[in-house]
């Protein structure tokens, strides 16, 4: 069961289309894991719907429809893509016992989309972000200085938070995270960051 959700406002995001490809699978997964998160999408989406009854009919522009099914097109590679095909190929080490894996195929310009892995009591170098992160536990668990997370448990940071996961003891901790932007790393974790591109 789920203990961390996303803020109404991300909910509401999701719901109305307005979140891109990256959070939007970073919210799916976490969505299938969590019945009332499911259930208040839902009503947003109803409600949003019912909004939209009311409204009187407006005219396309012109190329809307091409520029429509173009979009459709886009987004559908993502979510035909499971969890295990993201997984494969070359992962990134990003410290002992932790690696990440980039899937910049996936995510929108200005978007990072990741996996990330860790060991059990294996840590990630504390960051900060240039602008929001969310992050879903996929399996296993994480601590940072908010609390501990499980899987399906959604976890949003801004920029001005900071923190240093350290993977729960037992078993690996998979995560897929979806940021705004670079990480900011400290110290000489900061110069692997010019080579790793994160």
């Amino acid at each position: 069961m789920t203990s961390t959700h996303p803020a109404p406002e991300t909910l509401l995001e999701y719901a109305s289309g307005g979140l891109k490809t990256g959070a939007r699978l970073v919210l799916g997964v976490h969505l299938k894991a969590c019945e009332a998160c499911r259930r208040e999408v839902g009503r947003l989406e109803a409600f949003g719907g019912a909004l939209l009854e009311t409204q009187p009919e407006a005219a396309l522009a012109p190329g809307a429809l091409d520029r429509a099914m173009a979009s459709l097109d886009r987004t559908e590679e993502p979510e035909r893509m499971t969890l295990n095909d993201m997984a494969t190929g070359f992962w990134t080490p990003i410290g002992p016992g932790a690696a990440l894996k980039p899937l910049p195929r996936i995510a929108d310009p200005g978007e990072r989309l990741y996996l990330i892995r860790a060991e059990g009591g294996r840590g990630l170098p504390e960051h900060g972000h240039t602008g929001m992160e969310r992050l879903v536990v996929i399996a296993g668990a994480f601590e940072d200085n908010r609390g501990r997370y499980g899987p399906g448990d959604l976890v949003e940071r801004g920029p001005q938070d900071r923190h240093r996961p350290v993977a729960c003891a037992g078993d690996t901790c998979l995560c897929l995270s979806a940021t705004e932007g670079p990480v900011k790393l400290s110290g000489l974790a900061r110069l692997a960051q010019m080579f790793l591109r994160i």
